[in-house]
């Protein structure tokens, strides 16, 4: 390439000879070929770094991606924890709004005051044992959370899915009371409660495999008790209904039964740790 078309290949910054003269003064008699050399060789590595514009924005994109990738996958415990508590407040405050007196005289008796509540046993029955029911369901929350170091995707929906059912709890307890004696009404209720128990099964499972989740040396006894607890539970439930489509209020009972001793066990446990 001629010397005099250098001027319109380089800028005027560029150490460039612009002239054979120039590059024999600069470089010596052969100074013209290994300048023109020295600088087309640096021109071709600019170009070649700079004649593809999107390898940078490639980079850059990708760079994007994976800080997005992080970002979906930061899932703060604390902030998932404060979501459940409270969700399972706010469905364990919605149940006794169903408990209602029916409209009555001012000056009413003693008599049909008392008729009154009486009837409302269904729905103070199906509030006890729901109300019981959550509070253990939560109690059993709190320990899968405490238990773990962090969260990933699969316990952020399958929590998700959990909240999901306790929030149609009151809905299900209402039913139940509204219609006792119906089956599909049974049914309904039985089904909502038995999807907890196993939404936190499937949580304790995920996050204890491989101790993905969990401290390395987290007990294995421990994974091992919560996994027998937890059959225990979801069978006890499955139990229930058969129950269910010859007796109604007898799978209820059998609930209710099961929940007292899930909540008095703890303190009979205690007692015999300590008594030994």
């Amino acid at each position: 390439m001629p010397a005099r078309n250098l001027k319109w290949i380089f800028s005027p910054t560029s150490q460039v000879c612009k002239t054979r003269r120039e590059a024999r003064r600069r470089y010596g008699p052969g100074g013209a070929r290994s300048c023109i050399g020295h600088d087309l060789r640096g021109v071709g590595v600019v170009a070649s770094r700079n004649s593809n514009p999107g390898n940078r924005y490639r980079k850059k994109q990708q760079a994007s991606q994976i800080s997005v990738f992080k970002l979906l996958e930061a899932r703060p415990k604390a902030r998932l924890e404060t979501l459940s508590d409270s969700i399972f407040a706010v469905a364990m405050t919605l149940l006794v709004l169903d408990i209602k007196l029916p409209p009555l005289p001012q000056e009413v008796a003693p008599d049909q005051l008392l008729a009154a509540l009486f009837d409302l046993w269904p729905k103070a029955g199906a509030f006890i044992i729901s109300f019981f029911f959550l509070a253990k369901t939560w109690d059993v929350h709190r320990l899968i959370f405490h238990s773990l170091e962090r969260v990933d995707y699969t316990i952020f929906v399958e929590n998700l899915l959990l909240l999901l059912f306790a929030c149609g709890l009151p809905f299900s307890s209402s039913l139940i009371a509204a219609h006792p004696h119906a089956g599909i009404a049974a049914a309904i209720y039985l089904g909502n409660m038995i999807a907890l128990p196993c939404l936190n099964y499937a949580m304790w499972n995920h996050a204890t495999r491989g101790y993905q989740l969990v401290r390395r040396d987290f007990d294995p006894a421990v994974v091992e008790w919560f996994v027998r607890n937890h059959q225990l539970v979801i069978a006890v439930y499955l139990v229930a209904f058969p129950i269910a489509y010859f007796n109604s209020a007898l799978s209820v009972l059998w609930i209710f039964l099961f929940q007292i001793v899930m909540h008095i066990l703890p303190f009979a446990s205690k007692e015999l740790a300590g008594s030994n």
